[in-house]
C-alpha cells in the first residue's frame, strides 16, 4: 500500500483543487492511501464538502493555530503564518509518505524536510502556464524562488514534473533541461456531463430564463485571467442584436465587486445572472445556449472539456491550449479581435471548429490509471 500526500494551497473552487478532490475520491484505495494537506484555511467550498462526506483525511494548516478565528492582531497573524511551516514538517515526518504530490506552488515548505534521509518520491503538477509560476530572473522574487526550488528538487532529488498536455510537457523539458516530465491529461467524470440526464426547460425556469431567451454561459473565478471585461463587452454587443439574451456567470473571486460595478454601469443588471459556489455545473450547463471563454491565458481550461461533453458550442480565445479543443463545438477568436467580431462569431452557429481529438481519452478513469502508475512505479 502506497501512502500519498496531496499538497495544495487551498481547496476552494478552482480547477486544480477539483482535480485533487477527484484524485482523492477515485484512486484505487486497495493500492493507494491518499491524504490531503491544505496550506491555507477552509473556504466552505463544494470541494471541501465532498472530501468531508467521503471521509478523505484533510488537514488545513492555517486552522491549527487559533482555529477559524479572523479577529487576529498582527502578531497572531505572523505566528499563524510561521506555524504552518512547523506543522507541515511535523505532519510529513509523522505520516512518512511514499509520495508527496505538490500542486500549484512549492513555497519554502519542502526546504524544511530532510529529503536526503527520506525515501519519498516528489511529484509537482504545473496547473497553469509556466510564466505563472517561474521566472529565471532574480527580479521577480517569488517566481524566481519557485524556479530555483523546482530546479533544485528536479536535479538533486529527482522530482518529476507533471504536464497537463504534450505541448506543456515539451516546454517544461526545455525550461528545466530535464526529461523527468510526464503528461497526465486533465480529466472529467464523464457520467456527470451527460446532457440527457438534465431537464433543460426545468433548469431554465429555475434560473428565470424564458424559452425565447438566448443564454450565454461562463464558468470561472472572478480573476483577471478569465477576462470578464471582454465577456461583458461581448455581451453588450450581443444585446444589440438579441435584446432577449441573458448572461450566466458562475464563479467567485477577488474581482466580484469590480464586475458587479461594471454590470451596473452598463445598466444590464436585469440581463445578468451571477452564481457563486455551485456543485451542479452540469445541470447549469444544460440550460446554456453557448459557452463564452475569452481567457487571457490558460494552463489547460478543464471547464471546456465539460462544456464539450454537454454538447455546448464554445467560443474561446486563442490563448487557450489547442489540446483542449477536441470537437467541432470549439470556435476560436483572437484575443485582439473586437467585441463586435466576437459577438458575431458567437451568434453565428454555422461557424464550427475542427474535431482534433477524442473526449473519451479525457475520461477521469483513464487519467487516474496513469497517475496510479506514476505513484506505484519504483
Amino acid at each position: 500500500m502506497k501512502k500519498v500526500i496531496e499538497v495544495v494551497p487551498t481547496m476552494s473552487t478552482g480547477g486544480a483543487e477539483a482535480m485533487v478532490k477527484d484524485y482523492a475520491l477515485l484512486m484505487d484505495r486497495e493500492k493507494i492511501t491518499i491524504k490531503v494537506l491544505v496550506l491555507d484555511h477552509r473556504y466552505s467550498s463544494e470541494n471541501e464538502r465532498i472530501l468531508d462526506e467521503n471521509s478523505i483525511e484533510t488537514l488545513y494548516l492555517n486552522g491549527i493555530l487559533y482555529g477559524d478565528r479572523e479577529d487576529l492582531n498582527m502578531l497572531q497573524k505572523i505566528r499563524r503564518s510561521v506555524s504552518r511551516y512547523y506543522y507541515f514538517r511535523k505532519f510529513i515526518l509523522q505520516e512518512k509518505p511514499d509520495v508527496i504530490h505538490i500542486h500549484l506552488k512549492l513555497g519554502w515548505y519542502l526546504k524544511l524536510l530532510p529529503l536526503k534521509k527520506m525515501n519519498v518520491k516528489l511529484i509537482y503538477t504545473v496547473h497553469n502556464v509556466i510564466e505563472n509560476y517561474f521566472d529565471k530572473k532574480p527580479g521577480l522574487k517569488s517566481k524566481y524562488f519557485e524556479y530555483r526550488e523546482a530546479n533544485r528538487l528536479i536535479h538533486r532529488y529527482g522530482m518529476t514534473l507533471v504536464a497537463l498536455h504534450d505541448e506543456m510537457n515539451q516546454q517544461l523539458c526545455d525550461y528545466f533541461k530535464t526529461k523527468k516530465v510526464v503528461t497526465v491529461n486533465n480529466g472529467i467524470i464523464m457520467e456527470r456531463f451527460d446532457p440527457s440526464k438534465y431537464d433543460r426547460e426545468a433548469v431554465r425556469k429555475e434560473l428565470l430564463v424564458g424559452e425565447d431567451e438566448f443564454l450565454i454561459g461562463h464558468v470561472g473565478r472572478l480573476h483577471p485571467q478569465k477576462n470578464h471585461d471582454m465577456i461583458l463587452e461581448v455581451f453588450c454587443e450581443v444585446l444589440k442584436k438579441k435584446p432577449q439574451a441573458k448572461l450566466l456567470l458562475i464563479g467567485k473571486g477577488e474581482l466580484k465587486n469590480e464586475v458587479c460595478a461594471k454590470i451596473k454601469a452598463k445598466k444590464i443588471e436585469d440581463r445578468v445572472i451571477m452564481l457563486e459556489n455551485r456543485g451542479d455545473i452540469p445541470k447549469l450547463m444544460s440550460a446554456m445556449d453557448v459557452f463564452l471563454f475569452p481567457s487571457r491565458w490558460e494552463g489547460y481550461g478543464n471547464v471546456l472539456l465539460e462544456a464539450q461533453c454537454m454538447g455546448l458550442r464554445c467560443v474561446i480565445s486563442d490563448k487557450v491550449p489547442e489540446s483542449v479543443c477536441l470537437t467541432d463545438h470549439i470556435v476560436v477568436c483572437k484575443l485582439s479581435d473586437s467585441p463586435q467580431k466576437w459577438s458575431e462569431t458567437l451568434l453565428d452557429d454555422s461557424i464550427k471548429g475542427t474535431t482534433k481529438g477524442n473526449l473519451l481519452e479525457h475520461d477521469m478513469k483513464n487519467c487516474i490509471l496513469k497517475l496510479e502508475q506514476l505513484y506505484l512505479a519504483k
